[in-house]
């Protein structure tokens, strides 16, 4: 896949993720569409996964993995 086509689709991806958390009552036709470009990312991105550590208050962290790529946390 292309990187260029999957940096739109990410774009795409985070202004639709955008528009369903707002308070608009037609959240769920942008939600519907979002989940089909984050289903569509997963499935065709060469993932480049790495690992970062995130403060989760001051004396805590907590590990997690993401794609450098398409910004898709992994659990």
């Amino acid at each position: 896949m292309d990187d260029q086509h999957m940096n739109t689709m990410v774009v795409i991806r985070n202004l639709l993720e955008q528009e369903a958390s707002s308070e608009k009552k037609e959240c769920s036709f942008f939600l519907d569409i979002y989940k089909k470009v984050q289903i569509y990312i997963e499935t065709y991105c060469q993932h480049e996964l790495v690992e970062d550590l995130i403060d989760i208050d001051l004396d805590r962290s907590k590990t997690i993995v993401y794609c450098s790529k398409c910004e898709t946390t992994f659990s």
